[in-house]
């Protein structure tokens, strides 16, 4: 397939294991996270006010900040192998295209969680006017265990392939609001040089441990961290609970209001305040991810797979899909077999 990218003229293609060692090399001697246009040697691409900077926190783990807004057309391309990258946006977004999957801005705050198999290549893309205020991150699975106490057989069941499987997958989540201020104090931080080092990987391992936990329990971790009163808490940890188990079945917002003993418009209204995203937007998200996993795994035909996510027909599934991921349901069908 061809890239979504290939035809704009300014751009950067880097490999990890280079861009790291960059960025180690310049920390060496200058501590503290580095300027995207100092570093590839590049102006003119961002409004003069914009915050890029990227820092390495260790051999196969780079993190970067952004605050910015795009004045030109502009795609980078980073050649990422057996990584999983996290990708948290505070405001706006950006185009993504990882492997043959594309994931077009929303604009809606979020987590995007992703594993980069053989040959991956990670192209993001800035269109002229683009705004995002975002913290990202690479990191092999390896650091995670080894330093992050992760334990693969805790995290569950939807987000374990990512970090189980050498094969290209993604799943894209809320954005609690704990790790929302995070990010804000770690992009609106004064510090220069060595403290901005020290704070920066102070702040990093703090936001990785609450990832984990959240992979490991999303639903308990987004009603844990919100700003509820106890009726409420209870009302959105149901909701969150229905969405999740029967996210296949025919849910009307009328039916699962009064499952969760709220009115409807208190449902709606307080679902989108803390989660950052409508109630339908987190099930087309759900039922897309586990959509795309079944179409790869090949067993089920196209209809099989619409059925088993909760459409009536193929041809209202085929829409749906290729609105959310840019493809048809058969570009992805049998993927999983057919790479390995």
């Amino acid at each position: 397939m061809a890239t979504y990218f290939e035809q704009q003229a300014d751009s950067i293609e880097v490999d990890s294991s280079w861009l790291c060692d960059a960025l180690l090399n310049l920390q060496a001697s200058s501590p503290g996270p580095v300027n995207v246009e100092q570093l590839f040697e590049v102006d003119g691409l961002f409004r003069k006010d914009s915050l890029y900077k990227q820092m390495a926190l260790a051999r196969d783990c780079v993190m970067a900040l952004r605050d910015l807004t795009a004045i030109k057309e502009y795609s980078s391309a980073t050649v990422l192998e057996h990584l999983i990258s996290v990708e948290l946006f505070l405001f706006g977004g950006l185009d993504t295209q990882r492997g043959d999957d594309l994931l077009l801005n929303n604009c809606i705050p979020r987590i995007h969680l992703a594993r980069h198999g053989e040959g991956c290549k990670l192209i993001r893309y800035f269109k002229k006017g683009d705004s995002v205020r975002s913290l990202g991150f690479w990191i092999s699975p390896q650091v995670l265990t080894e330093q992050f106490g992760l334990d693969i057989n805790a995290v569950s069941e939807q987000l374990r392939p990512i970090f189980a499987d050498d094969r290209n997958m993604a799943a894209t989540l809320p954005l609690p609001e704990h790790m929302r201020n995070i990010v804000g104090d770690m992009l609106s931080m004064h510090y220069q040089g060595q403290r901005a080092d020290i704070y920066l990987r102070a702040r990093f391992n703090e936001l990785v441990c609450h990832i984990l936990d959240y992979c490991e329990d999303p639903g308990h971790v987004l009603i844990e961290n919100s700003r509820l009163n106890r009726r409420k808490r209870q009302a959105m940890e149901k909701t969150i609970s229905i969405l999740d188990k029967e996210f296949a079945s025919p849910l009307s917002l009328a039916k699962l209001a009064d499952r969760a003993g709220m009115s409807l418009r208190a449902l709606a209204n307080t679902f989108q305040e803390n989660f950052s995203v409508s109630i339908s937007d987190y099930l087309t998200r759900r039922r897309m991810d586990e959509a795309r996993k079944l179409l790869r795994e090949g067993a089920l035909s196209v209809m099989e797979v619409a059925m088993t996510v909760g459409y009536d027909n193929q041809s209202s599934f085929g829409r749906a899909y290729k609105r959310y991921f840019n493809r048809t349901p058969k570009d992805d069908r049998g993927t999983v077999t057919k790479t390995g």
